[in-house]
């Protein structure tokens, strides 16, 4: 086995059918309903059994209120593994890419291996990363090591004043996949 994956998460699922559906039509839809799911959060177990929980069935555009177009370039993954291994694993990379940037960024600004690596084992051991690591899948988690990585490269860039040519088109690249990611992300880049 590849991967195990909680499908109880409401937002795991949601991207796993954004995924396939990208892949089988092109567009980013889905026919899960969180409004629809919400209705039923405040039933009685008895109530709950004895409803009749059939969805409406309407497909919308996720694209109207996500600007998750970062799941485009996933959806290719698709095509070779599983939406939940592909959701996993670029996750998991995700915060992984996190540690090594910022381990990256320190050790260039000339702190020595083992203060950097204590500075690293602190940001894991934080409960906004080490929690978060192993929660639902969000389409925000991807800004994180990319907006990351936007920021160290654009600072030094710009303390460098090397801010030109091919350094210039590579930032802008990393902020455009960075912005991909989330409306929210979009706004910060």
């Amino acid at each position: 086995q590849l991967v195990t994956v909680w499908f109880y998460y409401f937002d795991t699922t949601f991207l796993m059918k954004v995924l396939s559906s990208i892949k089988e039509t092109g567009v980013p839809t889905t026919s899960l309903n969180f409004t629809e799911a919400h209705s039923t959060f405040t039933l009685n177990v008895d109530d709950l059994c004895k409803a009749d929980l059939i969805p409406s069935g309407r497909s919308n555009n996720i694209l109207t209120v996500h600007a998750y177009f970062i799941l485009y370039p996933l959806a290719l993954l698709t095509w070779f593994f599983p939406p939940h291994a592909v959701l996993a694993v670029v996750n998991g990379i995700s915060f992984v890419a996190i540690i090594y940037i910022i381990y990256w960024a320190i050790r260039k600004q000339n702190i020595p291996v083992v203060g950097s690596i204590v500075f690293c084992a602190l940001v894991v051991a934080h409960p906004a990363w080490s929690h978060a690591s192993m929660g639902q899948f969000y389409s925000d988690r991807f800004f994180m090591p990319l907006g990351l990585l936007y920021a160290v490269l654009l600072y030094d860039a710009l303390g460098r004043h090397n801010i030109r040519g091919s350094n210039l088109l590579f930032i802008l690249a990393i902020g455009l996949l960075a912005a991909s990611t989330t409306e929210r992300a979009a706004i910060m880049i």
